[in-house]
């Protein structure tokens, strides 16, 4: 099972609202009745109310869908990468991570061929 869907990312950053249940960290992305609606797990009730919800209400629509693409802006190839590389530099130097916010690795920031 993916951690986190690229379906469901790719939706939300074309600014899509989505329909998706609590489970497996997608409380992590979503906020529901923000960027998008929660269901329950299994419950095809649940799913079609959400469905038949977003069908009626364009307006709701469009400002989960702003808000899903809103969200999306702080997951870039950059962003990760810099994410990815503090935990790396963490891992190898524990004592960065203890209170300091300065002692962080530059390689990405600095590196030109790294895309923005």
């Amino acid at each position: 099972m993916e951690g986190m869907p690229l379906v469901l990312l790719e939706a939300m950053a074309s600014g899509m609202p989505v329909v998706t249940t609590e489970s497996n960290g997608m409380a992590d992305l979503v906020e529901d009745s923000h960027d998008g609606l929660f269901v329950i797990p299994g419950d095809a009730e649940s799913l079609s109310v959400a469905i038949v919800k977003l069908c009626r209400d364009p307006e709701l629509r469009l400002r989960l869908g702003k808000a899903a693409q809103e969200k999306m802006k702080r997951y870039t190839w950059k962003q990760t990468a810099r994410r990815t590389e503090m935990v790396f530099y963490r891992a190898v130097r524990p004592e960065a991570s203890v209170g300091t916010e300065t002692a962080e690795p530059t390689a990405f920031a600095a590196n030109p061929n790294v895309a923005p």
